[in-house]
């Protein structure tokens, strides 16, 4: 959690959602890595912004050793998953 603590040193702005520290929020429940991969469907708790393609998301699974990225697209509302090989690319 380095990158969040010093995402402004990144260039980055990131929102934590679905983190379980408030009444509202859930941990991993329709949310965490293998909910989005497998169903193929937004996490629950970003309704409203998911089809923003300038924001990119990561989820993570429950013991965080895993992670999907992903985007949505706003002219189709599909969700775009950047698979296993696209993502060795970015790093």
């Amino acid at each position: 959690f380095e990158l969040i603590q010093n995402s402004a040193a990144y260039g980055l702005n990131p929102v934590l959602i679905n983190t379980g520290e408030s009444e509202t929020s859930t941990l991993n429940h329709n949310c965490g890595a293998e909910s989005v991969h497998k169903e193929r469907r937004f996490p629950k708790g970003i309704e409203e912004v998911k089809n923003d393609e300038t924001t990119k998301w990561i989820t993570f699974d429950g013991d965080a050793d895993r992670i999907v990225y992903f985007y949505g697209d706003s002219k189709t509302n599909d969700l775009h998953i950047v698979d296993g090989d696209k993502l060795a690319i970015l790093l």
